[in-house]
């Protein structure tokens, strides 16, 4: 039995690195220096001044990586971005000055993480390389539970079409007795077929021995 067996995603052999930062900053001397250094370690950034801008370049394309000013209203920000998403990746670390009593909301407003400045860039990198790290492992348990929810379609497309095979089988099976009543001299014959699964190797049947005695097979 020939069995075509639909192949797997192939995003499930395609795991995405997180390249893109948002920064959400205010302050224009700030901005430019942190895009300037997350340009230089490799990252792909984008700009905001305010968090209606912030918001309006989510919609065109997602970041993997937000740094948001607490000073411009940082949890407010927080909580649309989150409602935004919809369930999409993305690690959002709200940067906070030392005076500012955000830390203790800013994890409930839907920030991962909570940076306060003032802090050193080897600092702010080692936060962006543990967001990229937590962004790795997410996608990579979408993509086995991708992986996984496909495999199971598959094992359900075989079983149902060995079940109409073994059906079919059945059938046949069943069509080869053809006789399941016979009166006889001296008493009847009555045969029934039933497969313990779908279908079996046996089957019943009689013979003649000789007159007045009949053999039966099971």
């Amino acid at each position: 039995m020939k069995l075509d067996i639909p192949s797997l995603s192939e995003a499930v052999s395609t795991p995405a690195v997180a390249s893109l930062v948002l920064v959400v900053e205010g302050d224009e001397t700030r901005r430019a220096c942190l895009s300037a250094a997350l340009k230089g370690w490799g990252y792909e950034v984008v700009s905001a001044a305010s968090e209606a801008e912030a918001l309006a370049l989510c919609t065109q394309r997602w970041p993997d990586i937000v740094l948001c000013s607490g000073a411009i209203s940082g949890l407010d920000f927080c909580r649309a971005f989150r409602e935004l998403s919809q369930g999409r990746g993305s690690y959002l670390i709200l940067l906070a000055d030392i005076h500012e009593r955000v830390v203790d909301c800013a994890l409930d407003a839907g920030a991962d993480d909570v940076l306060i400045r003032p802090a050193g860039l080897p600092e702010l990198r080692a936060r962006l390389m543990a967001g990229a790290r937590f962004l790795a492992m997410q996608r990579d348990l979408t993509q086995k539970n991708q992986l996984i929810t496909e495999t199971l379609d598959i094992l359900r497309q075989v079983h149902a079409r060995i079940d109409k095979d073994l059906v079919e089988a059945k059938k046949f099976q069943q069509s080869l007795l053809r006789e399941r009543y016979r009166a006889m001299e001296g008493g009847n014959l009555s045969m029934m077929l039933r497969s313990a699964g779908h279908v079996g190797g046996d089957l019943v049947g009689y013979f003649p021995v000789r007159p007045g005695v009949v053999g039966c097979l099971a």
